[in-house]
């Protein structure tokens, strides 16, 4: 997983064929340079991760 600034948004990669289906996401924000500032709480969702090897160019975001 990784986060892009440019976009405000993260990307998810793996070829691990398990991890396909709905799965709980939980994020937990701190600043590089003050570790010890953190969110009060993390914050949950869920998100369907699906195989875009079925239809690779029927993929649409959802906007936010």
């Amino acid at each position: 997983m990784n986060y892009d600034t440019s976009k405000r948004e993260f990307n998810i990669y793996s070829e691990q064929i398990s991890l396909i289906g709905l799965r709980q996401l939980t994020i937990k924000a701190h600043l590089t340079q003050y570790p010890v500032i953190v969110t009060s709480k993390p914050e949950s969702a869920s998100i369907d991760i699906i195989d875009p090897c079925i239809d690779p160019d029927g993929i649409i975001p959802e906007i936010q």
